[in-house]
């Protein structure tokens, strides 16, 4: 009886949920979208399951901006968040648009874009699981942030988290944030101060400018790479899961009365590489940072999250801006000095050398964010759902 249902069930998945009439428009691993500043436009091509980006050319998603650089995708409300620091009347304006998904075409909801903050100063952007947003301000050397609450209301006044007052922020670039830290680079005096930083997302707004300070430190150097490896897992799989188990592991809030002191900044802060003066973008593949320079080549590093030796992924570009992980086994780089997107694999247990291909060209290409299809996970999901009800029944 058992098996006889299981068998119905198989054959009512088969010939339902991956029926290819069903599947066909979403039969996709999702979205690559990518800023143009020259043109000021952003742009979009479709990501097939096997990865092979031959033949397609990209789509225009937005036009008419003016200097489009830095992307942030809030996956779970479908937002893009564009740092545009040309922005017409408001210097480094976050434009926010409304993503709209739709039988395998991506477009926004045809409204105006909203200005998540004036007067930002802003080339890089990037948000976290929660919706929190965070940009650096490269003149003001600032990371800021705006919380979620804040995004109610916009425009919102954002909140220096870190900045001046910490001598690892020296003119931040690119930022990437993974729920518990916000990592960036420095776009000078990077061999001194950082290539790479990685600081609590949860640091007291003021400490940027000296002011007392009450937040999560960092856990240090004993917490194991295997268990950040975990939490990353976890973090791919399922945000509440890895924010439980992280919160065992966080240090008790305890108030600093004191300014920013040597202190103070190795408490929240770690330096994860300094092996380039200048560095631009940054992206997150699980436990790996990957990130890019051009000295005077174009490189690819990469650095473990927990820190460690520095790895040379790749020289061969010419001048490497934003990537992004795919969230499967894909890194993308963006080098506007060949016009073209790369890729290599970037589920790299151990950072090593990785051949880059050519995958796409597209004029200036800067920015990137991945927006994953849901047809990658629906059919599987009601599938467990389907037999166990099957097993309980």
């Amino acid at each position: 009886m058992l098996g006889a249902s299981l068998i119905n069930v198989a054959v009512f998945f088969i010939t339902v949920f991956l029926h290819p009439g069903l599947c066909a428009a979403e039969d996709i691993l999702g979205y690559l979208l990518i800023s143009t500043p020259n043109n000021g436009k952003v742009q979009y091509v479709k990501v097939p399951m096997n990865g092979d980006l031959s033949g397609q050319k990209p789509q225009t998603l937005i036009e008419g901006l003016q200097h489009p650089m830095g992307l942030a995708l809030d996956h779970k409300r479908k937002r893009l968040l564009i740092a545009d620091p040309d922005a017409v009347g408001s210097p480094g304006k976050i434009l926010l648009y409304q993503l709209v998904v739709n039988g395998g075409t991506l477009s926004t909801d045809g409204q105006p874009p909203v200005a998540v903050s004036d007067n930002a100063g802003s080339r890089w952007v990037a948000v976290d699981g929660l919706g929190n947003v965070f940009f650096s301000n490269e003149d003001k050397s600032e990371i800021l942030k705006i919380p979620i609450e804040k995004m109610l209301t916009l425009p919102s006044e954002a909140e220096p988290i870190y900045g001046p007052s910490f001598q690892q922020v020296k003119e931040p670039g690119g930022v990437a944030v993974d729920n518990f830290h916000v990592f960036w680079t420095n776009k000078a005096l990077g061999t001194q101060s950082g290539t790479v930083v990685k600081g609590s997302e949860n640091i007291t707004p003021g400490t940027a400018s000296g002011g007392s300070t009450t937040g999560t430190a960092e856990t240090g150097d004993a917490e194991a790479e295997d268990n950040q490896l975990m939490e990353d897992m976890a973090q791919a799989q399922s945000f509440h899961i890895r924010r439980h188990r992280h919160n065992r592991h966080r240090a008790k809030e305890e108030p600093q009365e004191n300014p920013v002191s040597e202190e103070t900044q190795n408490e929240y802060i770690k330096v994860l590489a300094q092996n380039s003066d200048k560095s631009y973008g940054i992206c997150l593949a699980l436990n790996n940072v990957f990130f890019t320079d051009e000295t005077p080549t174009g490189h690819i590093y990469g650095v473990k999250k927990t820190g460690g030796s520095v790895a040379t992924v790749n020289a061969g570009l010419v001048k490497p801006r934003g990537c992004v992980w795919d969230g499967d086994g894909t890194v993308f780089v963006a080098d506007k000095g060949q016009n073209a997107i790369f890729s290599f694999p970037g589920n790299m247990h151990r950072i090593t050398h990785a051949e880059v291909t050519k995958v796409l060209d597209v004029e200036d290409p800067t920015g990137l964010v991945f927006l994953s299809s849901a047809s990658r996970t629906w059919p599987f999901t009601i599938l467990l759902l389907v037999l166990t009800s099957a097993l309980i029944a």
